[in-house]
């Protein structure tokens, strides 16, 4: 079966939300890795960053992650929303078209 870019999308959405949930606070730079499997590098950079940093806002907008405020070298990490309930923190990200 073929994935489809909808697909693809959700299931990186849902691997940073897990990175979030397991690692956060966690910066968009430290979760790179835990996304793609390899550190960031000259020739990734420009790509890898920003898509992270996407997906981060969509679940920012969604009330999933949370800002966890400036770290000691400045960095803005994410964290899960703990207002939200255990359920909707447990459950996956879904995109309809």
């Amino acid at each position: 079966m073929t994935s489809t870019p909808l697909t693809l999308v959700a299931g990186r959405l849902e691997r940073v939300r897990a990175a979030v949930a397991e690692h956060g606070p966690i910066t968009a730079y430290d979760v790179v890795p835990l996304l793609h499997g390899a550190e960031l590098t000259q020739l990734t950079a420009g790509w890898w960053l920003p898509e992270v940093l996407c997906y981060l806002h969509h679940l920012a907008v969604t009330g999933v992650v949370v800002s966890s405020g400036e770290s000691r070298d400045g960095a803005l990490g994410a964290r899960l929303n703990v207002s939200r309930s255990g359920a909707e923190r447990a459950g996956t990200v879904e995109l309809h078209p």
